[in-house]
């Protein structure tokens, strides 16, 4: 009972003490247990990003936070070699898409047209210069269709329709066109340049 105050204290600092240790501990343990969380949703938010190259995590332990780090970058990878393949798809396409075009387009069509045009420009025609230039800028609009390979019957139509009208003046009006279209049909689409082959296989066979 003499040194009660002292004893007091002392388990008083003791007491003290161990709370700053457990709290020291608890914020160690903490800190150990989220770091993995955060690394993960640093990871997560790369990969919004599109940044790839930081997004991949070296799982550490063998916890449930570990094998979700583990199933996420193999995740990661799968999405990364997506992109990369679609990337590849779509270059391949466009290289596709040009070849097509340049399939489409006869040179010798396009060489005699642009001569005829310079003879008409020669012999002071202007007029019928002006309108051979004209159709043969619409015919490549069309065929171009911003990449579209799908446009409407309507602009099939025209294509065709300025197709002929040059071949018709190259050839000095030897053969005549007549369009028959029912008007309800033209809104609908077709896939394009379907129709030109056919009426250069006419006019040369």
């Amino acid at each position: 009972m003499k040194n009660r105050s002292e004893i007091q204290f002392f388990y008083l600092l003791i007491a003290l003490c161990l709370g700053v240790l457990s709290l020291l501990l608890a914020l160690w343990l903490s800190g150990e247990i989220t770091k993995p969380v955060k690394e993960l949703e640093q990871s997560m938010k790369n990969v919004q990003k599109g940044e790839f190259d930081k997004a991949l995590i070296s799982p550490e332990g063998c916890n449930e936070i570990t094998s979700l780090t583990h199933s996420f970058n193999i995740m990661t990878e799968k999405i990364q070699n997506l992109m990369a393949e679609n990337v590849r798809e779509q270059k391949q396409k466009r290289k596709s898409e040009l070849q097509a075009l340049q399939a489409q387009i006869n040179p010798h069509f396009l060489y005699n047209t642009l001569e005829s045009i310079t003879w008409m420009i020669e012999g002071e025609r202007y007029e019928d210069a002006v309108f051979m230039i004209s159709q043969l800028a619409s015919l490549f609009r069309i065929s171009l269709s911003k990449g579209r390979t799908i446009i409407r019957v309507e602009d099939e139509i025209k294509h065709a329709t300025n197709y002929m009208n040059i071949q018709k003046i190259r050839y000095k009006n030897r053969f005549h066109v007549d369009f028959q279209i029912d008007e309800e049909i033209e809104k609908y689409c077709i896939v394009k340049l379907v129709i030109q082959p056919i009426l250069e296989n006419a006019i040369y066979y």
